[in-house]
């Protein structure tokens, strides 16, 4: 997540306009869908260490370079390498943290999606800090070997409880052309859900930064903040979803989060956007209250609906992130590039109201989530 926060210098760097920017940037879901064709399969096969390993690698080696580009087909190319290496340690780590659930009979998943949202915070903070007075490549270069030592250290430490290789049973056919055409319909609730639920989080990951910069008017290191806050409140209920579960059930917050979320965000936003032409600083203190709504609004419905698949399904938990993500991946890409040309025809404001309507029709899926308490009080 640390080129999040710093995109509108990336763009910069590679003089392109929001539609071209939006589109490469979507694009990188090509590679993305390459690994969720078969990652599946392979995590199944070997195990979790190599995958996570691997991916680690190519993960950080990937991301590392994009400060160093300045034509957008060399980073379009590099996207698709982080989109294929992301959905790789994506498939891995999910499956290791479905199967830890499963084992222990807790609520872990949301917490664990916590964990990653904090530290998408702890980048964020570091970007505030040091935007003006670290150039791009030293940030991103430096974050980015720091990260792949410490993980990899953190694999190493890990070894004796990753999920080990388990063959296939007949029950279990491995991924073929028919079984990754049939991920559009593999539990299409689900992914209906997901689709809708993921997109304000993504909006926020591409253009929360950009919209302060070029529809607020903030300056680059002030502009941080609207991603920030946004992650702040994810993590603030992340962490909270066993306490949450132990007063309402999982389908109340399911019912009512998104819909609390996403209203909250296009209020918020529009009064926000009205009041920064007559006074800039009142009309972003707004701007950062609507995208707080929204990361209350997303919070726990992404991780809650992979633990509920799970639930759901015989197949192995890799197997079933995998196939979440097939389907999920080809549509996010269009929702992304819609997103990103309406903020070039019309404006960033209507782009981002869009995946905050989205988000509110995940309540009509709530009838997912148990009606009954997860945790003891």
């Amino acid at each position: 997540m640390a080129t999040s926060p710093r995109t509108p210098e990336i763009k910069a760097n590679l003089h392109l306009n929001n539609g071209t920017f939006g589109t490469f940037l979507s694009l990188g879901a090509i590679g993305s869908l390459l690994a969720l064709i078969f990652m599946g399969d392979v995590v199944h096969k070997y195990g979790v260490r190599p995958v996570l390993i691997g991916s680690t690698i190519g993960m950080y080696g990937s991301i590392a370079l994009v400060p160093h580009f300045h034509t957008g087909w060399i980073w379009l190319i590099d996207n698709l390498v982080i989109g294929f290496v992301l959905s790789c340690f994506h498939i891995s780590i999910n499956a290791q943290a479905i199967h830890r659930q499963e084992q222990s009979g807790q609520v872990l998943i949301p917490v664990f999606h916590g964990m990653w949202s904090s530290g998408a915070l702890t980048t964020a903070i570091i970007a505030v800090v040091i935007t003006g007075r670290v150039s791009l490549a030293i940030h991103i270069d430096t974050l980015m070997a720091l990260c792949l030592g410490i993980s990899l250290y953190a694999i190493h430490a890990l070894r004796p409880t990753l999920m080990g290789p388990a063959p296939y049973d007949d029950e279990h056919p491995k991924t073929s052309l028919k079984t990754v055409l049939g991920a559009f319909t593999f539990q299409p609730v689900v992914i209906f859900a997901m689709l809708m639920a993921l997109q304000l989080e993504f909006a926020n990951n591409d253009w929360a930064t950009i919209y302060s910069t070029e529809s607020l008017g903030m300056g680059a290191s002030i502009s941080i903040l609207t991603y920030l806050i946004f992650v702040v409140a994810m993590i603030s209920v992340r962490f909270t979803v066993p306490k949450l579960f132990a007063i309402r059930p999982e389908r109340f917050w399911m019912r009512w989060n998104p819909i609390i979320g996403g209203i909250g965000f296009i209020c918020f936003m529009l009064v926000g956007i009205s009041l920064s032409h007559h006074n800039k600083v009142e009309g972003f203190v707004i701007t950062l209250i609507a995208f707080a709504m929204g990361g209350l609004g997303c919070s726990f419905i992404v991780p809650g609906l992979f633990a509920i698949a799970a639930r759901r399904s015989s197949l192995p938990g890799g197997v079933v992130v995998a196939l979440l993500g097939v389907s999920n991946t080809v549509l996010t890409f269009i929702m992304k590039v819609v997103i990103a040309w309406v903020a070039q025809a019309v404006n960033l404001t209507a782009a981002l109201m869009i995946p905050a309507v989205m988000l509110m029709a995940t309540s009509t899926v709530a009838h997912l989530g148990s009606d009954k308490k997860l945790v003891k009080e």
